[in-house]
């Protein structure tokens, strides 16, 4: 008997414990240890809400692994803590809002518009942003639909894929939209959700960009263009 009052006890403790830390900066810091510090990355919320049966909100993320900050005016997590606790294998839907990504290394985005043979007129370290990212978190595996960014605040681009921080592996897609070719290299009907991937695949730091399907996309679309100005300009 004396047990099971102290279980319960124990419980109801922890969990009003969790609640109370989440408005705390000692309680902050401690859950963005067991999310980020133990998986490399340095975190810290601006505020942290966490609720009994409502969903988790968080405002002013920061991120940083030395190489790579990323800062998030604000964020949700779909599920009460009752239901994690219920159900802690189940997915994690996160919703991210308005969100920069600075990098010390090159990013992929600028090794694709080198493929492109386009030159930035910005810093091969330009910034990231992003309106809204729709995660799903289930086993390790972060998995997201198909997200709008730009680079420099004006090179439009999408993506889409997973990062399994298990095995610590990406498989990605990432590439120009229409948007960009009608800009930057004056192509035009192209249906406005065009993308022209390239796939990211393979370990953290040593991920790989395939281009040969993005290239034979490319060579069509560039004949075809060729195609209309000469229909345009006949000789």
């Amino acid at each position: 008997m004396r047990k099971a009052l102290l279980f319960i006890v124990s419980f109801f403790f922890f969990i009003f414990s969790i609640l109370y830390l989440g408005e705390t900066e000692m309680g902050k810091k401690q859950i963005c240890y067991f999310l980020f510090e133990k998986n490399g990355w340095k975190g810290s919320f601006k505020t942290l809400t966490l609720h009994w049966k409502e969903k988790q909100e968080f405002t002013g993320l920061t991120l940083s692994n030395g190489e790579i900050e990323v800062t998030i005016e604000k964020g949700k997590i779909d599920r009460s803590l009752l239901d994690i606790l219920i159900h802690p294998f189940d997915p994690i839907k996160i919703s991210l809002e308005f969100g920069v990504i600075n990098s010390e290394k090159k990013s992929f985005v600028y090794e694709i518009l080198s493929l492109l043979h386009f030159s930035l007129d910005v810093d091969a370290r330009a910034p990231i942003q992003f309106n809204k990212v729709d995660l799903v978190f289930h086993e390790g595996v972060y998995t997201y639909p198909k997200t709008n960014f730009l680079v420099a605040g004006k090179y439009p681009f999408v993506t889409w894929g997973s990062i399994d921080l298990k095995n610590e592996t990406m498989e990605i897609e990432l590439g120009p939209t229409a948007g960009f070719f009608k800009s930057i290299f004056k192509i035009q009907n192209l249906p406005a959700d065009f993308v022209l991937p390239f796939r990211i695949s393979g370990p953290f730091g040593h991920a790989h960009v395939y281009t040969e399907k993005a290239f034979e996309t490319l060579t069509k679309i560039i004949l075809r263009q060729k195609i209309l100005e000469l229909n345009k300009h006949p000789e």
